[in-house]
């Protein structure tokens, strides 16, 4: 009887596998094992080390993000005063004037992180740009007059929203200025 192609073949087949076994034993000794571990614990390191100067940069946001919400997008309102005004006028009357001063005291004496918002309205008699408009006057006419008062023109900060934001006590509370200080 003759032997099979495959029983030819498997002694040359064992050979090559006890070959490559032997092979794969040699470069799998100490030393080759040793130097991949070194490698990997430099690599380690290094990552280690990115991670704590992550740290130190996240730390350092943090602080930034402390002191932004101490600052001027986390703030209180520490006061508020309404002025009105005649209608279709934008000057300042004397006794609005007054209510001005008063706020002005208050506002020489608190922080210098203190800002103040001035929002001019209108009543919904006319057209909404005029309105518009003319609740813009009316929150310039004021902030000149905290300008010419020494408030300076970076604690400041003026909007219009015209006949926007009805009061329902009536049309002249509408013809209105609202400041208010925040901090």
């Amino acid at each position: 009887m003759q032997p099979t192609n495959n029983q030819l073949y498997l002694p040359k087949i064992l050979g090559v596998i006890l070959g490559g076994g032997l092979m794969l034993r040699s470069y799998m000794s100490e030393d080759y094992v040793n130097t991949h571990i070194a490698m990997v614990n430099a690599h380690i390191g290094q990552v280690e080390g990115q991670v704590q100067a992550n740290a130190g940069r996240i730390s350092a946001l943090e602080g930034r993000v402390a002191t932004v919400e101490k600052g001027k997008f986390n703030y209180q309102k520490v006061a508020e005063q309404s002025v009105l005004f005649s209608t279709g006028s934008y000057k300042l009357a004397p006794e609005e004037a007054a209510k001005l001063d008063a706020l002005l005291s208050g506002l020489k004496s608190a922080d210098r992180s203190a800002y103040i918002e001035i929002e001019g309205f209108a009543d919904p008699r006319g057209a909404e740009k005029k309105n518009r408009e003319l609740g813009l006057r009316r929150a310039r006419e004021v902030y000149n007059y905290f300008r010419d008062q020494g408030v300076a023109l970076n604690r400041m900060m003026l909007f219009s929203h015209g006949e926007e934001h009805q009061v329902d006590t009536g049309m002249a509370d509408n013809r209105r200025v609202v400041v208010t200080v925040v901090q």
